[in-house]
């Protein structure tokens, strides 16, 4: 049992079964029976039974103290000059509001549903980052959002269950939002729900970044960054510089992405050499040539490891691994200038198998003779010399130390193309 004393009487409170509260005066009489006078509990919530009245009580209390102090401050103020004070102003406002869903002990009165197509999904999925992007949502007005999106939470079927996030962008003047949501758990059998809520109460912000993203993820960079580093969303601090007149952030296919120039604009960085390598990108290239590189090596030596675009044959992303007299490049060909494109290099160590996917089906593969003995991962942008600059936008690089599976590339093309999800229109308790 936790002790919990009560703002507004100076009372105890028993912290049982759960979220209930019960609370009670010195003489054990039930606090809102007792006082009934107007302005109190009783009198501003006729409609509600005495059980219902104190679990509402309750809820409020776990509200205020979650607030900070400036927030509290805001109370005080409207309620200076009256006969009460602000957490008597706050109790009456939230006893008075409509009833909703109690999300991380806060009080929501929308919500909706998101549904993930399970056609789409092609073997059961654990921890998969989902993207939701709140332009999507029905007739979605941003004024029923924090200004910065802190009020925002996402939770499993059960409406209860937190799912962790991370928020890319919240943009309400230009109306635009993109969250990165982890489900836990995504069945290829049926679909799969969970919820997005939201409020304009102020609220404290709930997003977990480096959670969102598994172990195995060793770096994920959304290159929206208008000044500093490229931000390693994963936690690991593989944060990445920015060279020659970058960054140059540019609208993306998910949130903003960065505007390379092909004469000297890459990001360099260190994620340490990895036996099996998942290598993810959005590209959409403003003009093809030669030998350009997208998320690759500095070393040009044999059993080095080369994920680039090349103008030859037929405008193509080329995954490459330098072995003298063999011809182990693997090509996605054929492609459009202005038009994004999701590319995967993957490597598996054990038996040297490399393949090459695009918008999520293989294009191609091989097993090589003798392997990626050249396991850096260290520029995106460029190849291996300042002449081999892409020219082109560049979002969403994530590289990862496991080969991730078909099912997994699949879903995160048609995540990241905005394809995988249906968005519910908003209800209310």
């Amino acid at each position: 049992m936790v002790r919990l004393k009560d703002p507004l009487m100076g009372q105890k409170a028993s912290k049982q079964l759960g979220h209930q509260l019960v609370y009670k005066t010195k003489k054990n009489k039930s606090f809102l029976t007792k006082y009934s006078k107007p302005g109190s509990v009783k009198a501003f919530t006729p409609s509600l039974s005495q059980e219902e009245k104190r679990i509402k009580y309750g809820q409020c209390v776990e509200e205020w103290r979650r607030k900070t102090q400036a927030e509290k401050e805001v109370y005080n103020n409207r309620a200076k000059g009256r006969s009460y004070s602000g957490w008597n102003l706050f109790l009456k406002e939230c006893m008075l509001a409509p009833e909703g869903w109690v999300v991380d002990g806060y009080t929501y009165t929308t919500r909706r549903k998101l549904t993930i197509d399970h056609d789409l999904i092609d073997e059961d999925l654990v921890d998969f980052p989902v993207l939701v992007k709140l332009q999507s949502l029905p007739a979605v007005d941003f004024n029923k959002f924090n200004e910065d999106g802190h009020d925002i939470r996402f939770t499993k079927a059960d409406g209860q269950t937190l799912l962790k996030y991370e928020r890319e962008r919240h943009d309400k003047v230009n109306q635009k939002g993109e969250y990165w949501v982890k489900v836990p758990n995504i069945s290829k059998d049926a679909d799969t729900d969970f919820y997005i809520y939201y409020r304009t109460e102020d609220t404290l912000d709930g997003e977990d970044p480096t959670n969102v993203w598994d172990n195995h993820f060793i770096a994920v960079y959304h290159l929206k960054e208008s000044s500093g580093n490229a931000k390693d969303s994963t936690g690991n601090g593989h944060d990445g510089n920015f060279q020659g007149n970058l960054p140059m952030p540019i609208e993306g296919k998910i949130a903003k992405a960065q505007d390379l120039d092909g004469i000297g604009d890459y990001i360099t960085m260190s994620v340490g050499t990895m036996a099996n390598q998942t290598r993810e990108v959005w590209v959409s290239v403003d003009a093809f040539a030669q030998y350009d590189g997208l998320v690759s090596s500095t070393s040009w030596v044999v059993g080095s490891g080369h994920f680039k675009i090349e103008n030859s044959p037929n405008n193509c992303i080329t995954w490459h691994i330098n072995q003298s007299g063999a011809d182990n490049k693997r090509r996605w060909l054929n492609l459009l200038i202005g038009v994004y494109y999701y590319a995967v290099a993957i490597y598996r160590g054990a038996d040297g198998y490399m393949a090459l996917y695009g918008n999520g089906d293989l294009k191609d593969s091989i097993y090589t003779q003798i392997g990626m003995t050249i396991q850096d991962v260290n520029r995106i942008g460029n190849e291996y010399n300042d002449a081999r600059d892409i020219n082109g936008k560049i979002d969403e690089v994530r590289i990862s130390d496991i080969v991730r599976p078909p099912a997994y590339i699949k879903a995160t093309y048609h995540s990241g193309n905005n394809t995988l999800l249906t968005y519910g229109n908003e209800e209310t308790p």
